[in-house]
């Protein structure tokens, strides 16, 4: 009779932690999902920008070609800001910096893309800026999904850790 108690207890306990484990592996997921969709449209717009730069368009195509992407870009990421704000305030992502992670490259971005526009630069330096705006995309594309990547590892070592 003891051990029948024993066991509904403990057994009760990790129904109750398997559920909780659960719901915030779900939520998690929710946050997650808007996130990897920003990043999927970051990445077409990094390989638009690497064509570009590769394109024998004149200067001044460049420019409005260049132009276009960027107003494109200021709303994938200001989708992407609001979407880690999100992980920011969830309780079930760690940390409260999701969105600070990204500040830093996005300014590095829009100083390597105006490029383009700079009258003091060569051609083949202005040529070249979309593709090195490419390549900065990329970091920022690959440190967020880094970033997803280890809070995913947190949870399953979390779930592995309780069995």
């Amino acid at each position: 009779m003891i051990w029948n108690f024993i066991n509904y207890r403990r057994t009760t306990g990790l129904q109750k932690q398997i559920r909780y484990d659960t719901v915030k592996l779900e939520e998690f997921r929710r946050v997650r999902s808007v996130i990897d969709t920003v990043l999927t449209e970051l990445g077409s717009e990094r390989q638009t920008l690497r064509g570009i730069s590769a394109s024998g368009v004149t200067i001044e195509e460049l420019r409005t070609q260049v132009g276009e992407r960027q107003v494109k870009l200021v709303e994938i990421f200001d989708r992407l800001e609001v979407a880690l704000q999100k992980a920011d305030q969830s309780d079930f992502a760690s940390g409260k910096d999701w969105t600070a992670t990204v500040h830093g490259t996005w300014d590095r971005f829009n100083t390597t893309i105006d490029k383009v526009y700079s009258p003091h630069r060569r051609e083949e330096e202005a040529r070249a800026a979309p593709a090195e705006a490419a390549k900065i995309l990329n970091e920022m594309i690959c440190a967020v999904d880094q970033r997803l990547e280890t809070e995913m590892k947190r949870f399953v070592g979390q779930h592995q850790g309780a069995r």
